[in-house]
């Protein structure tokens, strides 16, 4: 796949879910769909991109769903949330990144996927949050509580160890890992889990 001429095929990995996804759009115009970043490298999308591809080739779940089903249908703006996984080592500490987009999208291809290839590639285990857009850091924050406490019930099942683990975010995402790292998961409705602590 070069950088270049690679179709986008998920959009609403980058963009807001009321938007359709452009499937002729090309890689390297991928900076069209989040103005408010800039130095976006097709070529480090690729990378990431390649390694999901790849683990699902190999037969590995890369996207699940923290929302139930039960969830999404009182709810229907939960049905395109959830978590990207890139697998380190077994029992390995996790890292939930959320990306940033001014609440208004995701940014997952530039503020992501990349920085979870390279978390894993050094034997950690990371998880990118598609949280909702467009509905403002409350809303996002509640999805980010819900995602980690999707994984720290599941940890078994992902292979992820709780003894510590991390939040990252940039931008709004760092102002919802913030929020959680402040006030806990309880806060947003979720089940209170113990302080994040340093690896």
């Amino acid at each position: 796949m070069t950088a270049s001429k690679a179709p986008i095929r998920h959009g609403s990995a980058a963009a807001r879910d009321d938007r359709q996804a452009d499937e002729t759009m090309l890689l390297r115009n991928i900076g069209s769909l989040l103005p408010y970043h800039n130095n976006i490298e097709p070529t480090v999308i690729v990378a990431a991109q390649n390694r999901m591809i790849a683990d699902t080739d190999a037969g590995r779940t890369v996207f699940h769903d923290f929302y139930t089903p039960q969830q999404k249908r009182e709810d229907p703006t939960r049905e395109n949330n959830g978590l990207f996984f890139f697998r380190g080592t077994p029992g390995a500490p996790f890292a939930l990144i959320a990306p940033g987009g001014g609440f208004s999208y995701v940014g997952s291809f530039h503020e992501g996927f990349p920085h979870a290839a390279e978390i894993s590639s050094m034997g950690l285990n990371a998880f990118v949050l598609k949280y909702r857009a467009g509905q403002g850091g409350t809303v996002a924050t509640r999805d980010l509580a819900a995602a980690l406490s999707y994984i720290i019930r599941n940890a078994d099942q992902l292979g992820v160890g709780t003894a510590a683990y991390s939040l990252w975010g940039s931008s709004a995402g760092a102002r919802m890992a913030a929020s959680i790292g402040s006030h806990g998961t309880a806060s947003s409705g979720e089940t209170s889990y113990p302080s994040l602590q340093p690896w």
